[in-house]
């Protein structure tokens, strides 16, 4: 393990070293005249972790080397032959029968784990926007495009809610894209402060965010709306004690002629426009 720690290629370098088990596997196998018991057993011990390491590829190369390596010191020797192992031979191997397998059995589960962590965080890093740990647009579509089915197959209500930062471009021109970033950062705290845990808010895209709402009609989008609003609006920045970061929102509950999530979303797009529109800093929503 040292070595393989040390070597510039550590991949290799521990192949290398479990080729060396193998062929000092043989050289015991010879030097102990293939007494059936101990040999047994230390064939299938070098045997598993080869398969383990590296399947079955590994497992005949390593198993080449073995075989050629005992066949060496066993010419060498004189072709000792002593099958029959004393009773004292066999109990000491029975340990290690039970011991190495439970071995690889823990190590295999321990990596398992690993695994399963390292592929639950995966999913997690694809679904999340690495700045506002908000979701993604990606997985914020397939979340709308759920919903807007559920609504379409059942009939109940959910709303939808397009939320633009306004004059963000100067804010970025002024402080720089570092302070910007922590803008994002607190309108993605305040946004998510003002939700339910059923909802689901994303960062759409630049200085854009979205929110779905389950079982929300239009009136209690425009509530949520308008708490998100001013939320926003009463963020204090320690850098720019004089920034006053206001967002436009719009607002479209999902209506049976929206034809797809595109028709949803375009409507709530429009609702987003009327904002702007308005004069920016307020809600406005467009009827199903």
């Amino acid at each position: 393990m040292l070595i393989a720690r040390s070597s510039r290629d550590p991949r290799r370098a521990e192949f290398a070293n479990l080729a060396l088990d193998s062929v000092m596997g043989g050289v015991w196998v010879a030097a102990m005249q293939v007494a059936v018991a101990p040999s047994a057993v230390l064939v299938a011990m070098l045997a598993m972790d080869k398969a383990a390491v590296g399947g079955w590829r590994l497992l005949l190369r390593c198993f080449a080397l073995q075989l050629l390596a005992f066949g060496i010191v066993w010419l060498a020797t004189g072709m000792p032959f002593q099958p029959d192992s004393p009773t004292s031979a066999v109990l000491a191997s029975l340990p290690l029968v039970v011991a190495y397998p439970l071995a690889i059995a823990f190590a295999v589960h321990a990596l398992g784990q690993r695994v399963r962590e390292q592929n639950r965080t995966l999913q997690a890093l694809n679904r999340t926007d690495p700045l506002t740990a908000l979701a993604n647009r990606r997985h914020w579509e397939q979340t709308a495009d759920t919903e807007y089915h559920r609504c379409e197959r059942s009939g109940r209500a959910a709303a939808m809610l397009m939320i633009d930062l306004d004059g963000f471009k100067a804010i970025n021109d002024r402080y720089g894209h570092a302070f910007g970033d922590e803008v994002l950062r607190r309108v993605a705290l305040a946004i998510s402060g003002c939700l339910r845990e059923i909802d689901t808010a994303a960062r759409f895209g630049g200085d854009e965010f979205a929110v779905v709402l389950p079982e929300a009609r239009e009136d209690a989008g425009v509530a949520v709306a308008a708490r998100i609003r001013a939320a926003i609006a009463a963020q204090v920045f320690e850098r720019a004690p004089l920034l006053h970061c206001t967002a436009s929102i719009g607002v479209a509950e999902v209506a049976p002629g929206d034809a797809g999530l595109d028709g949803w979303l375009e409507r709530a797009d429009r609702a987003l426009y009327l904002a702007k529109a308005a004069g920016r800093d307020c809600v406005r929503s467009v009827a199903p």
